[in-house]
């Protein structure tokens, strides 16, 4: 028996990014797109119950898909001190003295968000004034960036690190008198994520309602979760919690890090497992540092002189995607600068060769620095990339100081889909908000948030952004049969926002106002 709409949306300018073809009515039943056209064309899907309702020309889109964040960073910096709009280290040492002054003697206190390159003298505080700001209390400061934080003397004595301490694959900083700074970069950073208390599932659960919230509002229907260091809680249980809930109005595509990979490993789950709510799509691995910091992989030196952070060697990673790969699951690796993204393509076509998987879709995480023939390679090996304008947006002055022209060159949209690849387009939340607007208007205009011209060459129509954070995004995540566009059988998820994306001035995309987020058929946000 054929199933009537639950609801027919009439009057709306219908963009279903799956043709040029614009469509004035949507049907909508059981969860999913019944059929897009006119209001007469889908007058046969009408039933009793169906209810009707007239949009009054507004612009109705698939829900958008950040193919690239850090959801449960993002739910645990709500339990942080927010440093991201400090601009001095007055300010910064007085948010945690601030804290240390409400929080019990000898608890951790953790913040988030800090740029140093804001502050005059652009370094972080030193541990001697870390120290007196929240005297006995350990403190773990994470950089935007993620790949960087600072620590106090309670913290490091509280895990036993100290000048001899070596962490393979990242630094503890250290002064002119080899004397610890409190930084720590990379792995040494990502180790101390798995040190630090965490908070209860519970804890999680709950902030990761405000982040769906938070999504949702910006028209966000679908991410793609990159990883988190920290195990514990365990992750799925923390999505579990949300989702029994009901704090889970995202789709959800998670990729494993360690060690959080390695619990899950150990079982007989197949990869991917889940369904079109939650599901672990598959592995993440690191490569280099990041490009913000000065520590991406490159094979021309910074402006400092450095050619980057590595945490694994050649031998190394291709071990390591060797093991993924010959199980059948999708690895997803973080690779910006270009030598760094050669290893991993190496890395991968090895793998390939010893076992064809032409279909896997192993992906390439930011490809900052991705020459033509470095897009060449993933385009003949079947290698996509995720690339980041909002980062050239919020963080491009920083970039072009690290490294000069070519931190003006960086995500390069336009050579990626002249060569025929799909790129995903992702916030890196909470590195920046998740709102992605900045990054659509980024890739558009190809300009930083000071208004400093990036490569002009690289600039992508409106059309063509909105595919990146809509069908590229699901094809990344092998969901392209289910979303990214508005076709019959497809998940209903779409958004109706203020004006026609394609029809205004591609310096209004900031302006762009989502007025409803409806998942599955359902609305989770209304303005």
């Amino acid at each position: 028996m054929k199933r009537s709409a639950d609801y027919i949306l009439e009057n709306a300018n219908i963009l279903t990014l799956a043709s040029p073809t614009p469509h004035t009515a949507l049907a909508v039943g059981g969860g999913r797109v019944l059929g897009v056209g006119t209001p007469e064309e889908l007058e046969s899907l009408a039933g009793p119950g169906t209810r009707r309702e007239n949009l009054g020309g507004r612009t109705i889109l698939p829900g958008l898909n950040d193919n690239h964040c850090h959801p449960l960073a993002y739910a645990d910096s709500f339990l942080k001190v927010d440093l991201s709009d400090v601009t001095t280290q007055e300010d910064f040492l007085q948010r945690l003295a601030d804290r240390a002054a409400v929080t019990p003697a000898g608890e951790w206190i953790f913040g988030y968000g800090y740029n140093e390159m804001a502050f005059p003298q652009q370094r972080e505080p030193d541990l001697a004034a870390l120290d007196a700001a929240v005297g006995d209390h350990p403190l773990f400061v994470t950089r935007y960036c993620l790949h960087a934080a600072v620590v106090n003397s309670a913290a490091l004595a509280r895990v036993g690190w100290d000048e001899t301490t070596q962490i393979p694959g990242g630094s503890l900083g250290k002064d002119a008198n080899g004397r610890l700074t409190g930084r720590l970069d990379e792995n040494a950073k990502m180790t101390m994520d798995t040190l630090v208390p965490a908070p209860s599932v519970e804890t999680i659960a709950k902030a990761i309602q405000t982040v769906c919230q938070t999504y949702n509002a910006y028209g966000v229907t679908s991410i793609a979760d990159m990883g988190s260091r920290a195990e514990e809680p365990p992750l799925l249980s923390v999505w579990a919690a949300a989702r029994s809930a009901g704090y889970l109005t995202l789709r959800v595509s998670s990729y494993l890090m360690d060690p959080a990979f390695a619990v899950y490993d150990g079982t007989d789950l197949p990869y991917p497992f889940g369904d079109d709510l939650y599901r672990v799509a598959g592995r993440k691995l690191f490569v280099d540092g990041a490009v913000g910091g000065g520590t991406a992989g490159t094979s021309q030196p910074s402006a400092e002189g450095g050619y980057g952070i590595y945490h694994h060697s050649q031998e190394e990673l291709d071990d390591l995607v060797w093991q993924v790969h010959a199980r059948g699951i999708q690895i997803s690796t973080h690779a910006m600068g270009d030598q760094a993204i050669r290893m991993t393509l190496d890395a991968y076509r090895k793998a390939q060769q010893r076992l064809p998987l032409p279909d896997i879709r192993h992906r390439i995480e930011h490809a900052a620095f991705a020459d033509e023939a470095l897009l060449g390679r993933m385009a003949e090996e079947g290698v996509w990339p995720l690339f980041n304008p909002n980062l050239h947006w919020y963080f491009g002055q920083s970039h072009i100081t690290h490294y000069g022209q070519r931190g003006k060159t960086q995500y390069p949209f336009r050579a990626a889909l002249d060569k025929g690849l799909l790129p995903g387009n992702g916030s890196d939340c909470p590195v920046t908000p998740p709102d992605p607007r900045p990054g659509l208007y980024a890739a558009v205009n190809r300009v930083t948030k000071e208004g400093t011209p990036l490569e002009a060459s690289q600039a992508i129509s409106p059309e063509e952004a909105l595919k990146t954070y809509t069908l590229y995004g699901a094809y990344l995540t092998h969901e392209e049969q289910d979303k990214g566009t508005l076709e019959p059988g497809k998940l209903a998820d779409f958004i109706v926002v203020d004006r026609n994306p394609l029809a205004v001035p591609p310096e209004e995309l900031l302006d762009l106002q989502v007025e409803r987020t409806v998942l599955g058929g359902k609305t989770v946000y209304a303005r």
